[in-house]
């Protein structure tokens, strides 16, 4: 397992992703939109082994996805 996908941008998934490049692995965080700003500021500090993409995008990218979401939208996320 190398892949991993991260839902959300705050300081819980920047944390875990920045983490989980450091260790090795590629990470997608992925975000309501493809070009959050927070986001790609994350992808330009970890490298090549860090994007960025819509939630879709990193659930299906990660072989294991960490669901970094404010618990209120957690759901809502879940379903898109």
């Amino acid at each position: 397992m190398k892949k991993i996908g991260i839902l959300g941008t705050g300081m819980v998934g920047n944390t875990i992703g920045s983490k989980l490049i450091a260790l090795g692995y590629e990470v997608k965080m992925g975000s309501r939109t493809t070009n959050n700003p927070k986001a790609a500021e994350w992808v330009q500090k970890n490298g090549k082994n860090a994007s960025q993409g819509s939630f879709a995008e990193a659930a299906s990218f990660g072989e294991l996805v960490f669901n970094c979401t404010k618990g209120e939208h957690s759901l809502e996320v879940m379903k898109l």
